[in-house]
């Protein structure tokens, strides 16, 4: 328990004393959805949200983002926990593995904000515990809630499912169904549709603004977000699995491991290059299977055990934790620094001293309506981003040029991306800029706020 309470601890302090949000984009939105979904229930069934999600995390998230960074906080660390009593039950150093998930230098800021990536990594882990155990129904009936935590369960559930197989659980096989079974019947009533779970996953709609890369780009990125010595760790703990192929029986929860996180980089790693399901390449999703990557890093320093040369052995492992330890601070990609690893980004800062202002403030609750794609605005707003009367998206512009004093917060990412509305656009409809927010360091605009020409609002 040494390593997860000192995370936990440390993660509370962070959580009260920085302002980060983990990104500007899904992070925040996912707390919108879970904070406003006692006013609006049907957010509870909302795809995109990932409605096991959003159950669980709204008594958090009605405390603010704070809340949500507590319940994220506790899900990583039981994590850690779970990881580290998986890493037990095969003789391998518990500590070790723990430290190999806290340890990559990506992870531990992405805990502090909305993310869904940390409850999957917990949910799979309780799954691959229950196989462990044994207790293969249990193990098939948790991961058949893991589509509802991110869509990238389906594949899980297949992996798990193929094991199970394997090993002949025929009874345990149809558990695989529950999580589908159980929300397909509780979102029928609302959506017309018992069906619902797969035709109204938003994944399938076509969309080509998030384009497509590399195929080796979730390779390369999972360096960058593990570090060095995770790295080094892991690929040792490969090389042994796949050097011991008599031991297949005995080490079948780590090809369990090894098999859910191929199966996940691999299928990510197609979706971007062809450009399917809304793939953006996006390296946070790899933290959804972390921990199996923490177990195989284990597995590998555990090999170095083996040598026969006492000093060989004391050194060798010694340099593998000390590259855990030392490296994600010094040369990482995402090397920790506090705080500003755990502050808000420049983009938020822009937009947070904006709104600081009194008068400022005041303007924004005088608008009759108002026009944003960004959910960072929507939440430093206060404003119930499910109250149409109020506040809409960039879509809406026919609507705004309608009302009376309406005021539209257009950013250079999530208008264009998500509602492909640029700023030229606006103009024509009308509307005038009366506030530009400035990145110092790019000279790039980041928000612009537009009114009516003849609008009381004027920002200046």
């Amino acid at each position: 328990m040494g390593i997860p309470l000192l995370a936990f601890f440390v993660g509370l302090f962070i959580a009260f004393t920085c302002d980060g949000t983990a990104d500007n984009g899904d992070s925040v939105q996912h707390y919108l959805i879970s904070k406003y979904a006692w006013q609006h229930p049907v957010l509870f069934l909302d795809h995109w949200g990932k409605p096991l999600f959003t159950l669980l995390s709204s008594p958090f998230s009605q405390f603010g983002m704070e809340g949500m960074k507590v319940f994220n906080l506790i899900v990583f660390t039981s994590t850690l926990f779970l990881t580290g009593k998986i890493a037990q039950n095969l003789q391998l150093s518990p500590w070790v593995a723990q430290l190999a998930l806290w340890a990559c230098p990506y992870v531990f800021p992405q805990v502090f904000g909305g993310l869904t990536e940390h409850l999957f990594a917990f949910w799979l882990m309780a799954a691959v515990l229950a196989y462990q155990k044994e207790r293969f129904i249990l193990a098939a009936f948790l991961i058949s809630w893991m589509p509802f935590i991110r869509s990238e369960g389906l594949m899980m559930m297949g992996v798990l499912g193929g094991f199970l197989f394997l090993e002949k659980q025929w009874k345990s096989l149809p558990f695989l169904l529950g999580g589908t079974l159980i929300y397909s019947i509780a979102g029928a009533f609302h959506h017309a549709d018992l069906f619902w779970v797969w035709t109204k996953t938003p994944y399938l709609i076509g969309a080509d603004n998030y384009g497509s890369g590399k195929p080796f780009h979730f390779f390369e990125q999972l360096f960058y977000i593990t570090g060095i010595g995770v790295m080094v760790a892991g690929c040792l703990g490969l090389i042994r699995l796949l050097a011991s192929p008599r031991k297949i029986k005995e080490n079948k929860v780590l090809w369990l491991a090894l098999s859910c996180f191929l199966v996940f980089i691999v299928a990510h790693s197609v979706f971007w290059t062809y450009g399917l399901f809304h793939s953006y390449g996006m390296s946070r999703v790899l933290m959804g299977v972390l921990p199996c990557f923490a177990l195989l890093a284990a597995f590998g320093v555990n090999w170095t055990q083996g040598f026969k040369i006492q000093w060989l052995r004391t050194i060798t492992k010694g340099a593998l934790v000390l590259g855990m330890l030392i490296l994600p601070f010094v040369i990482a990609k995402y090397k920790v620094v506090y705080p500003e690893s755990f502050s808000a980004n420049y983009v938020q800062v822009l937009f947070n001293d904006f709104i600081k202002e009194k008068t400022t403030q005041k303007s924004f609750e005088g608008a009759d309506y108002i026009l944003t794609d960004s959910p960072h605005v929507r939440m430093k707003l206060n404003v119930d981003p499910w109250n149409y009367e109020r506040v809409e998206n960039m879509h809406q512009i026919p609507k705004a040029a309608l009302k009376e004093d309406p005021i539209i917060i257009w950013d250079k990412y999530f208008s264009v991306l998500e509602a492909g509305v640029s700023f030229e656009r606006l103009e024509k409809e009308g509307f005038v800029p009366r506030k530009k927010l400035i990145d110092a360091w790019h000279q790039d605009t980041v928000y612009i706020i537009y009114t009516k020409a003849n609008s009381a609002h004027a920002f200046e």
